[in-house]
């Protein structure tokens, strides 16, 4: 990438103490940092901090000028300063002279402003404006003076418009990886994506892209742009192991491979004894152990005793369509070998006394119960068992005060249908107000309560009376004679 370097020559002449005086603080130069967009004309300052005093200086300012382009540059004129153009352009080796000098002070000065035009291309990120080389710059002594240089820069920012990644859909065996590609739109936009998975427990995905399959599922990955307005998804499917074909076996275990590639797991081989040559009791007989999973071989040509067989008898059993059934047979319990003849003249393997569980036979038409809907089997067994598939809900029966209602909805594949309750809308009981309790009749007096006025129920009390008014008119007639 080329590299405009732009040379401001600053011939600064000021009247100055014999003594030099230098201002508090770290002398800097500082380039300020913009941000823009494509297309756009920004200003980056040149500033001056804590001035130590200066009577010259030459700056050399870098930048890229693909993407950049000065087009001014604007100084900081006080009354007693004045500036003149060296140089036709802002080219490489551009110079200014600055006529008087800068004084010491405590601070920050605006020293220029340069402006520059982004380019319509431009891409995103961020472009250097930078003070490079040797920086001259003396005070009235001839002194170099010394300056920490702060650069500046220019950050261009592009709304990404779309994102597309390499795949859409990915198919992963168990442990496999594959590493996705983000392009985002438009092209000079920033290209940085961020990654995440919705299901990590299946497929996981790191800053790079790159996914790996943990466990059978699926899962969707979203890489997203770095400004937020562009996203885009990939349908990762993940397929667990499946470990068929020939066993793979050494002397211990045996295991299976997947068509990946990936070993399965290693399992102890069960060994028994499996009947090569049958002793008699003139001859001798040949045996050795077979596992009954992979049929790996061991102890070959082990020598069986010539011996009299003693046969037990096993009754044939019928098979189901859950369990293989067998023939009748007979076992010698001193060698294990077995015959299909009571007399034990004709020997067979176990596997020819095996007769094999009957196979299902799955009704064409649909049975269905709560769970879902499905092809029965006559023991009992389902195939392809499917969750249902409703319609909406259809009232059957309106619910009022007194009476629950029912709804119902169908199942559109094999007609089951769901029914539901609908609870009766029976009023709310409200208990009576206080007012309402003050308003109630009161009750009549009971037997035990005393008599009122006017009440003859009590005979006994009125003879009393009577007696008692009786006596006090005899007394007050005694009274009078006694007085005549």
């Amino acid at each position: 990438m080329k590299k405009t370097i732009i040379a401001l020559f600053v011939l600064c002449a000021m009247v100055l103490s014999m003594s030099q005086v230098f201002a508090a603080g770290e002398s800097a130069l500082e380039i300020s940092k913009v941000a823009a967009k494509p297309g756009e004309t920004v200003g980056v300052t040149v500033s001056v901090k804590n001035s130590p005093g200066i009577t010259a200086m030459i700056l050399t300012i870098e930048y890229d000028d693909t993407n950049l382009t000065m087009e001014k540059v604007d100084f900081n004129i006080e009354d007693n300063n004045s500036f003149k153009m060296t140089s036709p352009t802002l080219d490489s080796g551009m110079k200014i002279t600055w006529v008087n000098g800068l004084k010491d002070f405590e601070g920050t000065w605006l020293h220029a402003t340069m402006t520059f035009k982004v380019s319509e291309t431009a891409p995103a990120g961020e472009y250097p404006v930078k003070i490079t080389g040797k920086l001259d710059a003396s005070n009235t002594k001839e002194e170099l003076v010394g300056f920490a240089i702060q650069n500046g820069s220019i950050t261009v920012s592009v709304d990404s418009t779309g994102l597309n990644l390499s795949k859409t859909d990915l198919k992963l065996h168990q442990g496999a990886s594959e590493t996705l590609t983000a392009t985002v739109t438009p092209p000079n936009a920033s290209q940085s994506v961020s990654w995440e998975s919705d299901h990590p427990n299946v497929a996981t995905v790191d800053a790079s892209g790159k996914v790996t399959a943990v466990s059978g599922g699926a899962a969707t990955i979203t890489a997203t742009t770095a400004d937020g307005k562009a996203s885009a998804t990939c349908a990762v499917t993940v397929e667990a192991h499946t470990y068929t074909g020939a066993y793979q076996t050494d002397a211990e275990n045996h295991w299976q491979l997947c068509a990946c590639g990936d070993q399965g797991p290693k399992t102890p081989h069960t060994f028994e004894w499996v009947m090569d040559k049958v002793a008699t009791v003139d001859d001798t007989g040949l045996k050795h152990e077979e596992c009954t999973v992979c049929h790996y071989k061991r102890s070959e040509n082990t020598e069986i005793p010539k011996h009299e067989h003693i046969l037990t008898k096993t009754d044939a059993k019928d098979p189901t369509h859950q369990e293989d059934g067998n023939i009748e047979y007979w076992t010698c319990t001193e060698c294990g070998a077995i015959f299909e003849d009571q007399e034990g003249t004709s020997f067979i393997t176990k596997e020819k006394t095996v007769v094999p569980k009957i196979p299902h036979t799955f009704a064409p038409e649909w049975s269905s119960d709560e769970s879902g809907h499905f092809h029965a089997c006559e023991c009992g067994e389902k195939d392809g068992l499917t969750a249902h598939t409703y319609g909406d809900w259809e009232v059957t029966q309106e619910a009022t005060a007194s009476q629950d209602g029912s709804r119902k909805r169908t199942c559109s594949v094999c007609g089951y249908e769901q029914v539901e309750t609908i609870p009766a809308d029976r009023p709310v009981v409200t208990p009576p107000t206080p007012s309402e309790t003050q308003t109630q009749p009161k009750p009549s007096a009971s037997p035990e309560d005393p008599p009122k006025t006017g009440d003859f129920a009590a005979p006994a009390l009125w003879v009393c009376l009577m007696a008692v008014s009786g006596l006090a008119a005899a007394l007050t007639l005694a009274g009078k004679k006694k007085r005549k």
